[in-house]
Order: C-alpha cells, then sequence, then structure tokens
C-alpha cells in the first residue's frame, strides 16, 4: 500500500520503483540485497537484509529497516499508509494468536510488539525447566530455555537450526528468574503462560506465590495491567502436581503441607488427597469438593481430552503413600492405582465469575441431574511407582516413563475410552445413594509396557510431550533426549497411533544439554503447532493452538 502510493505520486522515487519491481518479481525468495535492481537501490544505503521466507527477523525490524532507507519526501507520502498497514498486521496477529489465549482475551506481552508476539509463538518448540537443586543441593534461580530445531514442530533437530540451550537472563538484566529457590514444585500451561506453584524453600519453608512466566515476551508478568495476578495458594503444597483445563483453571493436586500444621488441614494427611483450583482469569481460588481415594504425593498427572465427545478428564497416577499399609508394603509404598477426574463441573466452583462470562455451571447433565465432581477409579499400573513423570496424551496415549520402582520401564495407555468410562462412573455415584462405591465400568483400558525402555536410569527426570514426541530431560543428567518416529520425515506433524510405537527410538539433543543438574524441577513444553486453519476470506492463514 505504500509503495502504491508513492508510484503514484507526481515524481515517484527511485526505491519506489525498484521496490515495486522487486515485488513483482517472481524470485521472491531469493535473499534481499542480490543482483538485481531493487535488490541494488536497498544496498545502495546499507547491506541487505535476510530473506522475507526467513522468519529470523521479525517484521517490525525489516519494516524499521525499510522505512530508514526512504528519503524525506517518500517518508512523508508513506506515513499514512503506514499507520493502516500497521494497524491491519496488529489485527491480523491478534486473530492469529486468539486460538492460543482462548477462551481468554488477546492481550500483548509488555515488551514486546504484537509481530515479535507471534514470532515468538509459533517459530520453535521449546522445552521450559523451572527450580530444583543440583548435585550440591543449591537451588537453581536461573531458568533454563531448551529450543528443538527448526526444520518443523516434530523436529528433533535434523533439519534447519539445530536445537539449543538457553540460560535465560536474570530479572534486573531484562529477564526472569526465581525469586528464591523452589523444590518439589509444580508447572502447568494454560495459554501464553506458564504457572508455576508451590514447592519449598531452601530452609524447607512454602512458597505460596504463583509466579506468571509469559512465554511470548521470556518475562514474569508483574506489571499491572497485564491479567489479574493469582492469589496466593489457598493450601501451600510441594511434591504436587498441577495441570490446566478448560482454558482458565489451574487444579493443585496433592502433595505434601508445606509450612504451618497445626490444623487438621494443614496436615499431611488432608493435603494429600486434597486439591484447589485456580481461575486464572481472576486469580481467585476455590476448594475442590472431592478428595482422592488414596492420599499421594511425587506423582504423575495428565489431561485427556476426547476429541469425539469432548470430555476433559483429569488422570493421576502412581506415586508414594504417606504411610506403608499391607497393600502398599510389597512395594515400598508406591502406588499402582489410577484416578480420574470429570471437570466438567468446575465453573460452578466460581458461581459469580461464570455467570459474568456467559459459562454453564454444568456443562453436561446425566437424567436432568448436573454431573458431581467425582474422582473414579481407573486402570492400576503393572509397576507401582513415584517420582516419575506422566507425559501424554500422544497419538492416544497416555505414557508413564521411568520414576523409583520402574527405573527405565515405560508404560502406556489408550486413552479413547477413559472419558466414557469416567463419565459413566460419575453418574453411578452420583446416583447412588449407599456404599460401597460402585465398581468401575467395563471395558476399561489396561497400561501395557512399552517395548522401547528409557536410554539410562536418572534419579528425579522429567518427561513431557511435545506434539508427537517425548522430550527426557533434566535430573540427575544434564542431556537431553528426543523420543519419536524413526520416519524420515522429521517434518510429519500427524498424531499418529502408534507414532510412538516399537519403531520409535530416543535420540540426544546435541547442544541442548542443561547447563546444571536439576533435581526436584519441573518443565514444560510451549510452542508446537501442527494444524493450520484454512484462510479466512480476505484473510491470512491462522495458526492453530498448540497442544
Amino acid at each position: 500500500a505504500i509503495l502504491a502510493q508513492a508510484r503514484a505520486s507526481p515524481a515517484p522515487s527511485s526505491f519506489a520503483c525498484a521496490e515495486h519491481e522487486r515485488l513483482a518479481a517472481p524470485a521472491h525468495h531469493t535473499p534481499l540485497g542480490g543482483p538485481s535492481t531493487g535488490r541494488q537501490a536497498l544496498q545502495r544505503d546499507g547491506p541487505g537484509m535476510a530473506e522475507l521466507s526467513d522468519l529470523a527477523t521479525p517484521f517490525d525490524g525489516f519494516w524499521v529497516s525499510a522505512l530508514f532507507r526512504l528519503g524525506a519526501r517518500d517518508l512523508a507520502v508513506a506515513a499514512a499508509a503506514s499507520r493502516q498497514l500497521n494497524a491491519a498486521t496488529s489485527a491480523e496477529v491478534k486473530r492469529s494468536l486468539k486460538p492460543l489465549f482462548a477462551p481468554l482475551q488477546v492481550r500483548r506481552p509488555v515488551g514486546v510488539s504484537w509481530t515479535q508476539a507471534l514470532h515468538r509463538a509459533w517459530e520453535r518448540p521449546s522445552l521450559l525447566v523451572v527450580g530444583g537443586e543440583d548435585a550440591a543441593d543449591l537451588p537453581q534461580l536461573h531458568l533454563s530455555l531448551v529450543t528443538l530445531g527448526s526444520g518443523g514442530s516434530s523436529s528433533c533437530g535434523s533439519s534447519g537450526r539445530p536445537p539449543a540451550h538457553q540460560r535465560l537472563p536474570p530479572t534486573d538484566a531484562g529477564g526472569c528468574s526465581l525469586p528464591s529457590g523452589r523444590y518439589r514444585l509444580a508447572a502447568a500451561r494454560l495459554g501464553p503462560v506458564v504457572y508455576v506453584a508451590g514447592g519449598s524453600g531452601p530452609e524447607g519453608d512454602p512458597c505460596p506465590e504463583v509466579l506468571c512466566f509469559n512465554t511470548l515476551s521470556h518475562r514474569w508478568e508483574e506489571e499491572p495491567g497485564s491479567r489479574p495476578r493469582p492469589g496466593p495458594m489457598a493450601t501451600p503444597r510441594y511434591g504436587h502436581e498441577v495441570v490446566g483445563v478448560l482454558g482458565r483453571y489451574l487444579i493443585c493436586i496433592g502433595g505434601k503441607a508445606a509450612g504451618a500444621r497445626e490444623s487438621e488441614q494443614g496436615s499431611d494427611a488432608f493435603v494429600a488427597a486434597s486439591a484447589d483450583v485456580l481461575d486464572v482469569a481472576t486469580g481467585r481460588w476455590a476448594k475442590l469438593p472431592c478428595r482422592l481415594d488414596q492420599p499421594r504425593i511425587y506423582f504423575g498427572a495428565a489431561v485427556v481430552t476426547c476429541p469425539l465427545t469432548k470430555v476433559t478428564v483429569v488422570v493421576v497416577c502412581g506415586g508414594s503413600a504417606l504411610a506403608l499399609s499391607q497393600a502398599t508394603m510389597a512395594s515400598e509404598g508406591r502406588l499402582a492405582s489410577t484416578e480420574m477426574l470429570d471437570v466438567a463441573g468446575l465453573p460452578a466452583l466460581f458461581p459469580e465469575e461464570a455467570a459474568a462470562s456467559g459459562d454453564l455451571s454444568c456443562s453436561r447433565t446425566e437424567g436432568g441431574r448436573c454431573l458431581p465432581l467425582r474422582w473414579c477409579p481407573g486402570p492400576a499400573l503393572q509397576r507401582p511407582r513415584s517420582d516419575f513423570s506422566l507425559a501424554g496424551p500422544v497419538g492416544g496415549r497416555l505414557y508413564a516413563v521411568g520414576g523409583s520402582g520402574a527405573r527405565q520401564c515405560v508404560e502406556v495407555l489408550e486413552i479413547r475410552d477413559l472419558s466414557r468410562a469416567c463419565t459413566a462412573y460419575t453418574a453411578a455415584e452420583g446416583a447412588a445413594t449407599a456404599s460401597p462405591r460402585p465398581s468401575p465400568p467395563h471395558p476399561m483400558p489396561r497400561w501395557e509396557v512399552h517395548p522401547l525402555e528409557l536410554p539410562e536410569s536418572r534419579s528425579g527426570a522429567i518427561t513431557v510431550s511435545l506434539g508427537p514426541r517425548l522430550l527426557f530431560a533434566a535430573g540427575s543428567q544434564r542431556r537431553v533426549y528426543c523420543f519419536g518416529p524413526s520416519s524420515a520425515d522429521d517434518g510429519a506433524c500427524a498424531d499418529e497411533v502408534g507414532s510412538l510405537g516399537p519403531g520409535g527410538r530416543w535420540v540426544p539433543l546435541p547442544g541442548a544439554d542443561l547447563d546444571a543438574l536439576r533435581l526436584g524441577a519441573k518443565a514444560v513444553a510451549f510452542g508446537d503447532v501442527c494444524e493450520v486453519a484454512e484462510p479466512e476470506p480476505g484473510g491470512a492463514v491462522a495458526a492453530v493452538a498448540p497442544r
């Protein structure tokens, strides 16, 4: 639009004509600064720029550099069109980022432009490692960011830019770091924000603050107006798990009590079976009205959404019991049980906010009756384990990876029947008026041992899913592994059932080793986009929100 206005002026500049010629040329993937007339015009005032098809430089950088080369007359002619283009670019970027922020409103992070935010959202999949201690029990305050290769969102670095490890700068240098050490913390991502909750400090002191790391600005969200600040944790805890559901709720589950334990509700026995819910849209907490059947710490948790019914279920399994019993004596207190929670009734815990946003207090009913929030039993692990990771879903499966009691063993669970079984059980229990609790409905999927074990045995390791891959990191070793399909097509993005089957392999990521050991840390993956929506009429192609 700017160049068109410049050409329509009485005496179009040589720059405008040359640029029009360059933009009309078919070879638009060659770098600026080449042999054409337009590129010579750009080289006249400085070195050529990087090619436009390579997003190494966000659009802002190219645009500022291009305007800098305009003369005073052309710049005046271009001013009005430049403002229009800037507004159109911002609107298009916000539309493209809407799936990432949904269901909340799109907000531009402090310190970055709209196009920089888009660039960071979709450029390269990343793994953020937070907290923990090294081998000398020293708290790790810095954040580690591992970026995967650019050969596709499922790439493990076999093409394009290689994987890399980056130690994020401290807070006083314009970056972010933990305000104090956190051990056995928990973290989960909702939209563009990673929420860090709980953990214990270097002296065993509680860490009730909830920190919000913005994956687009790489900073803590502390500025007024960015979004409501979450209140302190209703129950400070460590050795727990946090999951994000329905785009706006965080559920803090299980763990041990951190801090004062004078009251019954501050005891380990109470905390290990309880859960608190945070509405990130308002920063308010509420207690989950149901309790785990088996109190647990150092367990695994994941979220599963059925693609057909859209039922969302939280799955927890394994972990350590607080005390030895006859059932756990043989496994030294390690648990094999699985429990599931249908989260459809969560908005009812915040009736005022749900009414203001138009959400229903209960999105699913059975026989005209709202389904209650209940933990229901699921399939038991074949090997009781604790201090492990529950990763996925990937290819329609959950993965229980490593841990104490299982070493390098990996178990898989088909999830297609989990949500149906949980909903049926919850409805049956809601209708029951007497004990004992109803038996789990059948058929129930079973955990199966995966044929390929971990590449090495680690203490305190973390495994997370990223697209069709698993990432294995932290713990007692610094190396980062990627587990995925062994096919030559690293750009493939399909989430196929069996994509992590016997043909898969563990591959170390060269150049991505962590700079220190991370025991008792947490990791969160983000930035994986595997689908592109059809372009809207008159609009650009919009990326679908990452898994």
